[in-house]
């Protein structure tokens, strides 16, 4: 995890490619993310939206 995100992230499986999820967006506005539930899509890939 870099320094760019709060240290109080809950940790959920999701946590490990948010960077990846970054990089896909800094190319543009969309991309897709596909994960069991409980992964933490909903819980922390909003944070940054």
């Amino acid at each position: 995890m870099t320094d760019t995100f709060p240290k109080d992230l809950p940790t959920l499986p999701v946590i490990q490619v948010l960077p990846d999820i970054l990089d896909a967006l800094s190319g543009g506005n969309r991309a897709v993310l596909s994960a069991p539930p409980g992964a933490g899509k909903t819980t922390l890939v909003h944070w940054h939206s």
